[in-house]
């Protein structure tokens, strides 16, 4: 019986192995194919690893050109807004009448006084460096630092561009080191013009310190430049008055005469080498002091540029190229692998056909040792793959989870019913200064100071998107909150043609909370309920309160079409929208569930079974 089953096990060892013929066969047999085979192996495999590492160079920058360039978008929206907020002031304080009698009669020392103490006032409310009244010669009659000892109050300044720009007709503006102060600002001028000739210019200077502390805070390196490459708003403090390429002594020489960057010495950034990268960026050796050993090192980054319209001036991104590193390292070791997994298989084949021949029993438990190392091995460079790739899209994700950090500080998606309200009591303050009411002007330009300062805390709080803040929680008054939000959207007429069914509690209920913050989310919860209503025939608007005694809860329920039950479990997710493009980020709910999440409350949404969407706030009671 075991003679006649040995020709069997015979046969099916030699099938095992069916690709051991043809080539295998005549390596095995000839030495010198062994050689040449070897020696083909040795050109081969570091013409394939520089392949690759080439390769893998240009998807890693690509993939760093293209996150660059979406954080660069989103530093970019982060400084047009924070200037553009203060884009009307100086418009508006050039109506003051009282401005035009000082300029008028500046030795009237009544009016000095009083508009020294107004602008000191406008100057605190609005968070602005300084506010200043220039004469038609430059010279500054009345500032809002009258009584510190850099006063502006008798400089002058008619040989900043701003004030050219702004006597000249048009509104200036200009980014410059104050001569007095030393400080930096973005300045915004706008003449004072009576009976069709320009009498003066009022100033108003902006401070960057807070942009340039949020922008630190996101570790990455950003900077601005002018148009003659001169860094004056940076991330890294040692980087600002910097140039980006020497400048020409006539540069200089103009410099020098406008004062604008006051003493600074201007001496080119410490880059070393330029290399350009299509028409994405360039690769470039910068060196820097440690800031633990205080030596110089140089380390290879990507510079990327991004134009900022109507400005003259040009963001740049600094992206270290350790990440483009660690891939092609990565894909090499990976490509390094299967080489020697493929080579070691040859081997391996060619050694099982040469030791067949004198001892095949041997042979079968090479093959099988042989085959579980492979086996093993193939798995841990599987696993080794698995993990490497985990931990690039970890990366990958950590560095657009930051950008979007970034993005929500400078997102002004939560402000449009501020804003509307501003656009109101603008109005009606023109209007009433044309009608010489100026009492009722300035109690329009009080609430929009009030609103203005209210803007700046809800646009604090958007930073919970990107991590938890550390507003301090306290007993606030639910119906204070939403009597304030629907009072909001009332004033920037948002609430026309929609009917509020809504009875505040008789007895005070307060829950934990911020009471700024929980305004913001009652205007995104009340303005997406009205949004539901467009098309709706009957636009109602119910808000109801249950308590018992650990908790409130706040229904907000529509007359609206209602959720898809497909996206109910979505609604809360960062980006996720319905709305149409450029009519929302899909933030406003992500936020508002984050911030009653820290307030240890929750928030969910459901559709009523009467029609229209329902949405529950439920606060811990105090």
């Amino acid at each position: 019986m075991s003679e006649m089953n040995a020709p069997a096990l015979g046969k099916k060892e030699e099938t095992i192995w069916p690709e051991e013929t043809g080539l295998i066969e005549a390596i095995s047999r000839n030495p010198t194919n062994r050689k040449l085979i070897i020696l083909f192996s040795l050109l081969l495999i570091p013409l394939i690893l520089w392949q690759t590492a080439v390769v893998s160079n240009q998807t890693a920058l690509d993939r760093l050109a293209e996150q660059g360039s979406q954080r660069l978008t989103i530093y970019r929206s982060s400084l047009q807004s924070e200037f553009e907020k203060y884009e009307f002031q100086p418009i508006l304080l050039s109506r003051m009448e009282d401005m035009v009698r000082l300029l008028i009669d500046p030795d009237d020392t009544a009016i000095t006084q009083w508009m020294n103490h107004r602008l000191s006032e406008i100057n605190e409310i609005a968070k602005t460096s300084a506010t200043y009244l220039m004469d038609k010669n430059g010279i500054t009659l009345a500032a809002s630092n009258w009584k510190s000892d850099r006063s502006f109050v008798g400089n002058n300044f008619a040989f900043r561009p701003y004030f050219k720009q702004a006597i000249a007709g048009k509104s200036g503006r200009y980014f410059a080191l104050g001569t007095t102060s030393n400080k930096p600002g973005y300045y915004l001028s706008h003449p004072i013009q009576a009976a069709g000739q320009t009498l003066g210019v009022v100033v108003v200077k902006v401070s960057v310190e807070r942009l340039e502390k949020d922008w630190a805070a996101s570790n990455d390196k950003v900077m601005v430049s002018d148009k003659d490459g001169i860094v004056f708003i940076s991330s890294k403090p040692n980087w600002k008055y910097k140039s980006l390429t020497p400048l020409s002594e006539t540069v200089r020489e103009e410099l020098k005469n406008s004062r604008k960057y006051s003493h600074a010495k201007l001496q080119p950034l410490s880059i070393t080498k330029r290399k350009p990268y299509d028409d994405k960026g360039e690769i470039i050796t910068l060196a820097e002091k440690d800031a633990k050993s205080g030596k110089i090192k140089s380390g290879s980054h990507f510079l990327q540029d991004m134009k900022i319209p109507g400005a003259g001036w040009t963001l740049h991104l600094i992206s270290p190229m350790k990440p483009v590193y660690q891939t092609i390292t990565y894909t090499v070791l990976i490509v390094t692998s299967g080489l020697i997994i493929t080579v070691l298989i040859a081997l391996y084949l060619i050694q099982k056909r040469l030791a067949a021949r004198d001892r095949q029993n041997l042979q079968r438990q090479a093959q099988l040792a042989l085959q579980e190392a492979n086996d093993s091995l193939e798995q841990r460079v599987q696993e080794r793959t698995r993990d490497l790739q985990r931990a690039q899209d970890g990366l990958i994700q950590a560095s657009k989870l930051a950008a979007l950090g970034q993005m929500a500080a400078g997102i002004t998606h939560e402000l449009n019913n501020p804003l509307a309200a501003i656009r109101s009591y603008s109005d009606n303050a023109r209007v009433l200064i044309e009608r010489e009411r100026f009492g009722d002007a300035a109690e329009n330009l009080s609430q929009i100071s009030n609103l203005t300062s209210r803007m700046a805390e809800i646009t604090q709080q958007l930073k919970t998107f990107s991590r938890k803040t550390e507003g301090r929680q306290q007993a606030i008054s639910v119906n204070d909150a939403i009597d304030h939000a629907l009072s909001l959207l009332s004033k920037s007429g948002s609430l026309n043609g929609v009917s509020i069914n809504y009875t505040p509690l008789e007895t005070p209920l307060t829950v934990k909370g911020n009471l700024v913050r929980l305004e913001q989310v009652f205007i995104n919860l009340f303005s997406n309920a009205i949004d539901a209503m467009a098309d709706s025939k009957d636009r109602i608007l119910d808000i109801s309160i249950v308590v018992n005694s650990t908790k409130a809860k706040i229904l907000v329920h529509d007359s609206g079409p209602g959720l898809d039950e497909e996206i109910i479990e979505q609604v809360f997710d960062p980006f996720f929208t319905t709305k149409e493009v450029g009519k929302g980020l899909g933030l406003g709910l992500s936020i508002s569930s984050r911030i009653i999440s820290d307030f240890g409350g929750m928030m969910s949404a459901e559709n009523d079974p009467e029609g229209g969407a329902l949405f529950r706030v439920e606060l811990l009671r105090e």
